[in-house]
């Protein structure tokens, strides 16, 4: 079903229920208040019956009105419980009938705690027995039963009335108890269930991201195994290539100076990013963040000097403001654009020089600007620029952090152009 019609519908439901609630509400209110006014000929002085007619004293026209007046209560049964069952206890507690009550009560034990339920059921009870004993003791031709059914005396029909309206009371009482605990027992068990539902739920995405972090900790180990070895053997072979060439060769010396220093940066990168990869979605994520100083704004210095040191022009304008309230993420994000956007330009243009630019701060964002001149080919190396897997890592970051990348030739250049929202 299509959103909006769904909506249609649901509003369409709501409005149903709103009204039939209301009609519902209405009518109980009629029937209370006629079936409350009649049940006033039981209370003594309020009327007297003669032979044929009752006539109404002022007494119980005062009752009429304080009886219509208490059933207005039965509007707020639902949310405030205790008002409909205090107006009913009130017209119980004059002699009237004990209807009002009982749907306070049936209300009451819908919505209420256990300990406060027991002693509501006690107290109605008590107000709907003392209720049906005073019927019982009062004569029969003093009762509403008994004008509506013309009984007098010694008529033959007075016990059966009697029992008729005794019992009638008490049942409606366990009725309304028994019904309300029936409808809270089938939400409690609807409730449990749901909770059931979300617990399972929940152990299937726990027992997914165990799944995930078993599998990260297995590539971790395997890119670990792959690369550490070979990058501490380019370390180490650089090392003895510049003890070697430092007397015949200073600038030969000067390049394996710059190789093994790059191979030791990369292998703390790899720990780093391994960590990451590890604790990926985890309480260690953090840390694994932190164990990798470089991996900052602050690590873009020394990346500029490596790069310059293979004798690539590198002018560059990096200009933060309140660094130090940058967030990780935010930091990682921005050495690791840069660092992605000096290696395309240095591997698409090699000799070329490099503008960057880096600025921002918390009012503003970072904005990260580096640019090369294109090569002869023009068109042809900007659609090599643009099919790398180094400019889609870069968009992926931005995306991630809910900013926006630009790339592309711009006046005989090739710009990346990247903003970051700060956080």
């Amino acid at each position: 079903m299509p959103p909006r019609r769904s909506l249609v519908v649901r509003r369409t439901v709501f409005l149903v229920r709103t009204v039939l609630t209301v009609v519902w509400d209405v009518a109980l209110w009629f029937y209370g208040v006629f079936f409350s006014v009649l049940w006033v000929q039981n209370i003594p002085g309020a009327s007297t019956i003669e032979p044929g007619t009752p006539s109404q004293d002022t007494a119980g026209v005062v009752m009429w009105v304080i009886v219509a007046a208490l059933w207005t209560t039965v509007y707020a049964r639902r949310r405030r419980p205790l008002i409909t069952l205090s107006a009913g206890g009130v017209i119980a507690v004059l002699g009237a009938d004990p209807v009002l009550l009982l749907l306070g009560l049936h209300q009451a034990c819908l919505r209420w705690s256990r300990p406060h339920v027991i002693t509501t059921v006690a107290v109605s009870g008590v107000l709907v027995v003392q209720n049906a004993v005073r019927v019982v003791v009062q004569p029969i031709e003093d009762t509403a039963a008994g004008f509506v059914y013309g009984a007098r005396a010694g008529s033959g029909v007075e016990p059966v009335l009697d029992v008729t309206v005794a019992l009638a009371p008490l049942v409606l009482w366990a009725t309304a108890i028994g019904t309300a605990f029936a409808l809270r027992a089938r939400r409690e068990r609807s409730r449990a269930v749901d909770e059931l539902r979300a617990a399972e739920d929940r152990t299937v995405g726990l027992r997914r991201e165990l799944v995930g972090q078993e599998e990260r900790a297995r590539l971790a180990a395997e890119v670990h195994d792959a690369l550490s070895n070979r990058l501490s053997v380019i370390s180490i072979q650089s090392g003895v290539l510049e003890t070697t060439a430092r007397d015949s060769s200073p600038e030969l010396a000067e390049a394996a100076r710059v190789v093994r220093a790059q191979a030791r940066a990369s292998l703390d990168d790899l720990r780093g990013l391994l960590g990451q990869l590890r604790s990926a979605g985890g309480k260690d994520a953090p840390h694994a963040r932190a164990s990798t100083p470089s991996s900052s704004i602050r690590g873009i210095g020394p990346l500029v000097s490596a790069i310059r040191q293979t004798g690539t022009t590198v002018q560059s304008l990096v200009f933060v403001d309140d660094s130090a309230r940058m967030g990780a993420s935010l930091g990682n994000s921005v050495h690791r654009i840069v660092q992605e956007s000096l290696t395309n330009a240095v591997k698409h243009a090699p000799g070329a020089p490099i503008d960057l630019y880096v600025d921002g701060g918390p009012d503003t964002g970072i904005r990260i600007r580096v640019s090369n001149p294109l090569s002869q080919a023009g068109a042809r190396e900007e659609a090599d620029y643009g099919s790398g897997t180094g400019l889609a890592g870069i968009a992926e970051r931005a995306s991630i952090l809910g900013g926006s990348v630009w790339t592309g030739a711009h006046e005989g250049r090739f710009l990346v152009d990247v903003s970051l929202p700060w956080r």
